[in-house]
Formats: structure tokens, sequence, C-alpha cells
């Protein structure tokens, strides 16, 4: 750590470290590869469904058809 001139030195309080070098930035997909990500097969569909403004699905509340 070099001490800047002009600056006094606070032991109590280091400099804070150098910023990474910047990276290309990559697209959703190549940052998934990289993660080693594999999507389900055959894709999934998540659906949601309304049961109006009163009655929304929770997860501590199941519609009335299936309790």
């Amino acid at each position: 750590m070099v001490r800047k001139p002009g600056k006094p030195e606070n032991p109590e309080r280091p400099e804070p470290p150098e910023p990474a070098p910047v990276t290309k930035a990559k697209t959703l997909g190549e940052a998934l590869d990289e993660m080693g990500f594999v999507a389900p097969d055959p894709p999934r569909r998540i659906t949601l469904r309304r049961l109006g403004p009163a009655r929304r699905l929770t997860r501590w509340r199941k519609p009335e058809e299936q309790e």
C-alpha cells in the first residue's frame, strides 16, 4: 500500500482494494453456459392461475377445488 501525498495515514481504515479489471459483457446464454446450466427437456412453462382479485392463489391458501 502506497501512501498518497497530502493524505493522513489512518491505520483503522485501510485503503480499498484495486477495482477488478473490466470484462466484456456477456449474453445471458453465455453466462448460463459458463455456469453449467442445463435446461429441462422438454422445456416447461410455469402457469399462474388467477382466482380473482379477492382470492389470490398463495402457498398458504389453496383454491376451493383442491381442498
